[in-house]
């Protein structure tokens, strides 16, 4: 998820691993094995970006890894960061090979629903705790569909279309 336009969040710090400050952390993107070899990232410590250097990263499973960065060497540093989001820079987001998808990539694709025909292009996909979620303006109106199986029934990445079927009333409900 852009955290804004300079940086990227890729995960949040879940819970100590070990009492050498070593971490849990979740990833929050597609192929968390693409960053393994990060050499710095930012920790969002109250609202500021801290940058630290990774000295361990190691994947689990569930797109889960267990990190350690410099300077955090105890339970009482580690605690500082529990909850805390990951952040790289834009510059350091590694872009999807070809035939690979990202949720990032869906940014600016039609969405098609069965009731409403056309509503218009994605114009961010926000990130929840729970889930994401896409922001597509219709009629003037913002619209908000929870990004899930659920509803969706076909991505076209070539042709940069998404198919839904958005829970009934739930359209109508943002227009009203």
């Amino acid at each position: 998820m852009t955290v804004n336009n300079q940086f990227f969040c890729i995960g949040k710090i879940l819970k100590p691993f070990g009492y050498k400050g070593q971490f849990v952390a979740a990833f929050e993107v597609d192929k968390a094995e693409k960053y393994t070899e990060l050499e710095f990232v930012f920790v969002e410590i109250k609202h500021e970006r801290v940058p630290f250097f990774v000295s361990e990263f190691e994947m689990q499973r569930n797109n889960s890894a267990i990190l350690k960065l410099d300077y955090i060497d105890d339970m009482d540093a580690l605690q500082k960061v529990i909850g805390c989001r990951l952040l790289i820079p834009e510059s350091e987001v590694v872009a999807s090979e070809p035939g690979e998808f990202d949720i990032r990539d869906l940014q600016g694709f039609t969405v098609i629903d069965e009731q409403y025909g056309n509503i218009g292009s994605i114009n961010k996909v926000l990130e929840f705790p729970q889930q994401y979620i896409m922001q597509i303006f219709f009629r003037e109106k913002e619209i908000l569909i929870p990004l899930t199986d659920d509803f969706i029934t076909e991505i076209d990445p070539d042709k940069k279309i998404i198919t839904i079927v958005a829970p009934e009333g739930l359209i109508g409900f943002y227009l009203e």
